[in-house]
């Protein structure tokens, strides 16, 4: 099977089952999720973004079994695997263009 992994894209490491909604989040310790969710586990951090309430999510993708995760960056210190799922598709097959850097131009 070929997998295109684009910019939004995540995935689940083989230490999580995937399901399509989980029901509670999974938290703990951010050191500890991030080795079950790590490159040597097979995920891939394809994005992140800032909800309107300042928690970070990030988006993981294990391309080759096409699961993803979605992670709440609570604190420094605490994550929440807050969703995740299986059959990974990308609708974006190339890179995001490069925000422009500094303030407004006067």
């Amino acid at each position: 099977m070929r997998y295109q992994i684009g910019v939004a894209g995540l995935m689940l490491g083989a230490t999580i089952s995937a399901a399509p909604v989980l029901a509670a989040p999974r938290c703990g310790a951010t050191g500890e999720l991030d080795q079950v969710i790590s490159p040597a586990k097979g995920y891939i951090r394809l994005g992140r973004g800032t909800t309107t309430d300042g928690t970070t999510i990030d988006v993981y993708v294990a391309p080759m079994n096409a699961s993803w995760v979605a992670v709440a960056r609570l604190t420094p210190s605490r994550s929440c695997i807050i969703t995740e799922g299986k059959n990974w598709q990308s609708d974006v097959h190339a890179p995001a263009p490069a925000l422009p850097t500094g303030g407004p131009s006067s």
